[in-house]
């Protein structure tokens, strides 16, 4: 006669503990030059460019962090209000890209982007009318 043995039931307050809530963060980061998805990869720097892709027809790259990846997709096709088209040309914007990224890689997140930065400057701005709070090389430690 064969014993049924029972499965004890997963605590799934364990599970959530032992994988913790991805938070991702969206933002846009606006250049002042025409950039495309591997110029904004290779200024990562190298430990970054190791662990990052691209997709060339998309205009999009991906740099691998430590928990997710910071993503960086070209945004142009979300712009069409004439107000928004007015700041850019305003401001000299010639390059469009929403970033994003999970706030356990921020560290990381902020080494790049002063990499990238640095590089070829912009200013990383949110996703409101008027873009802001927004943060430049300058006050890039205070990204969220």
């Amino acid at each position: 006669m064969s014993k049924t043995v029972k499965k004890k039931k997963k605590d799934i307050g364990a599970v959530i503990k032992s994988k913790p809530l991805k938070e991702i963060r969206e933002y846009y980061y606006f250049l002042k030059q025409e950039t495309n998805a591997r110029q904004l990869m290779e200024s990562a720097g190298q430990e970054f460019a190791d662990a990052a892709d691209i997709w060339t027809e998309l205009d999009l790259a991906e740099i691998v962090m430590d928990r997710d990846s910071l993503i960086f997709q070209n945004a142009r096709e979300c712009f069409e209000d004439p107000q928004d088209l007015d700041w850019f040309r305003e401001n000299g914007i010639k390059a469009w890209y929403e970033i994003s990224y999970d706030v356990s890689d921020l560290e990381n997140v902020k080494k790049a982007m002063k990499n990238i930065m640095t590089a070829l400057g912009g200013v990383i701005c949110s996703d409101t009318d008027d873009f802001q709070p927004s943060w430049t090389l300058e006050n890039l430690d205070k990204l969220q």
